[in-house]
């Protein structure tokens, strides 16, 4: 537990970003005790900044290691230390102590430029070459034309089992994660602060349902660090670090998702986008990667042939078959094509209000349709 508790406390250091950090351990013979212990003298060889050296020795005062692995422990969380700083211990039972609460580091995220020298995780982080992991982003403010494909494609993969990742924020975030949750299926959300802490608060319950689904949360930030608004563009490598591929569902120009697919093309991965109407805003985005060469997706099975990955049938497939009159059934298809508001539906197929009305409940009850807010219905394919 000692080898652990002091890489998790030179972690804590605010001033060691990942460069500075695996610098420093390599300079040390990738000894975290080593370092935590060494003189001012001992830093100054280092060649790091004066303020940085400084720091370390201000905030290390502070700093108790073996206390902060137990709030680790207390809190349910892991660790994963990246293979280019992390030695085995040398006892067996110091191994034993260690494996407690480290796991093994994600491969693909180890491979990044930058990555994170230590990973906090809560919940279940399987790594394995034949899993394969998709990141699902776009925009907090979604439309409902956004929610629809992004709920749709993001269900169908992980009914699939491929395991969606995204960022955990409003938006296309939360409904990628709720999906692959309606699939039964586990999904993993990339935190922008400690795992102490839940950020957006509303999303606190989602939580438990990620952890209980096989999923989990994790975070290159120790317990203790608040959502700052500049950690989550730093999360963003890891959203794309940890995937084979990244979906952008809905984006603007200027936006979080698009520093993810950047990422995602700086790390040689594979960046999907689904187009949107040329005339709104949240589909800039989107639409200049598919200009730039990212693969124009309309559906799971877009991304399942890229991955020679057979469609199988899913429990929705039957949904159209209970349609019982023609007016639900003319409305379903209007509605597999994307979302309608009520108006559009009524104008569209010259069906009486009332009679649109009643199809619409019938097929919500039946759970054909959803009532996707502010008078729009999609179909839930």
């Amino acid at each position: 537990m000692e080898y652990l508790a002091y890489f998790n406390a030179l972690n804590r250091i605010s001033s060691l970003t990942p460069r500075k950090f695996f610098y420093l351990l390599k300079l040390f013979g990738n000894n975290p005790k080593t370092v935590w212990n060494a003189s001012y003298r001992e830093l100054k060889k280092s060649n790091l900044d004066e303020k940085i050296i400084d720091n370390v020795i201000t905030e290390r005062k502070s700093i108790d290691p073996e206390r902060e692995i137990q709030k680790l422990l207390k809190y349910g969380i892991a660790i994963a230390i990246h293979p280019d700083v992390y030695a085995e211990p040398q006892s067996a039972s110091a191994k034993n102590a260690s494996s407690a609460s480290r796991i093994a580091y994600p491969y693909l995220l180890a491979h990044i430029p930058s990555p994170p020298p230590l990973l906090y995780c809560k919940g279940t982080l399987r790594d394995t070459m034949e899993i394969v992991r998709i990141a699902v982003v776009g925009s907090r403010k979604v439309s409902p034309y956004g929610r629809h494909v992004t709920e749709t494609i993001a269900y169908n993969l992980a009914l699939q089992g491929i395991i969606i990742v995204s960022g955990f924020a409003m938006g296309v975030d939360t409904i990628a994660h709720k999906a692959a949750l309606k699939a039964k299926k586990p999904t993993i959300a990339v935190m922008g602060a400690g795992l102490d802490s839940v950020y957006p608060p509303i999303n606190t319950r989602l939580v438990d349902e990620v952890i209980d689904s096989g999923g989990a949360l994790v975070s290159e930030f120790p317990i203790g660090v608040p959502p700052l608004k500049q950690h989550f563009p730093r999360r963003n490598r890891i959203i794309s670090g940890l995937c084979k591929a990244v979906l952008v569902a809905e984006a603007a120009i200027k936006s979080g998702s698009l520093i993810t697919a950047f990422h995602a093309i700086e790390q040689n991965r594979d960046v999907y986008a689904i187009p949107g109407n040329i005339t709104q805003k949240n589909s800039e985005g989107t639409n200049s990667l598919i200009k730039r060469g990212a693969k124009l997706i309309t559906d799971a099975e877009d991304i399942l042939q890229e991955f020679n990955l057979v469609q199988k049938p899913t429990s929705n497939s039957t949904k159209h078959a209970s349609l019982s009159s023609q007016n639900e059934r003319l409305i379903y298809e209007l509605l597999s094509q994307e979302p309608h508001l009520i108006d559009t539906i009524i104008t569209e197929l010259t069906i009486s209000a009332a009679d649109v009305n009643t199809a619409l409940t019938m097929m919500e009850i039946k759970g054909a349709v959803k009532n996707i807010g502010g008078g729009w219905y999609s179909a839930l394919l």
